[in-house]
């Protein structure tokens, strides 16, 4: 929620992340449909595996010719809908 709400209020010069919220907010100034929304980690299994997979990695950026393993059933998840329960 603080993420829609930075990016949904004024932009202030001297906020620590004003250069990332221009740019943010220049891509919505763009002629285009966009919304933003927030959605919970159990209904965005893929991004929330992607970011615990990054923290354990020792290298900054990583390449792949194809998805880890244990992401590919998130990702047939994904594809074909399948719905996802909140604990």
């Amino acid at each position: 929620m603080l993420a829609i709400r930075l990016i949904s209020q004024s932009l202030h010069i001297v906020h620590p992340l004003y250069a990332l919220l221009f740019d943010i907010h220049e891509l919505l100034a763009r002629p285009w449909d966009c919304s933003i929304a927030r959605v919970y980690r159990e209904g965005n299994s893929c991004a929330d595996f992607l970011a615990k997979f990054g923290v354990s990695q020792l290298s900054p950026v990583c390449i792949w010719s194809s998805p880890p393993d244990d992401l590919l059933p998130l990702l047939y998840s994904d594809v074909t809908g399948a719905a996802t329960l909140r604990a």
